[in-house]
């Protein structure tokens, strides 16, 4: 097994100029999308679940990060940080 190995041929992407508006002689009209290979997009997504598997379930990420974890985004971080200010005014702090 190749440990630490991905091959360079999937790591190239095909960027494409795409047109969001404007004049087309300028250049900053383009935005550029990138079109990776298949099989290194599901790769990716394997890897990522597995890292994030391993994370969950050894606490290695605090329960105050919201961003990139799983079932988790901006309204369980308002929701948390609104518990919190509740609380201390119940406890007269």
């Amino acid at each position: 097994m190749f440990a630490g190995f991905f091959p360079t041929v999937l790591k190239v992407g095909v960027v494409t100029p795409v047109h969001k508006g404007g004049k087309s002689s300028d250049l900053k009209n383009y935005r550029p999308i990138s079109a990776l290979p298949i099989f290194a997009k599901i790769f990716e997504h394997v890897i990522y679940r597995r890292l994030m598997d391993h994370i969950c379930t050894n606490n290695i990420i605090s329960c105050n990060q919201f961003g990139y974890t799983p079932k988790s985004n901006t309204e369980v971080a308002i929701t948390h940080i609104l518990n919190d200010i509740y609380s201390a005014i119940d406890n007269k702090n």
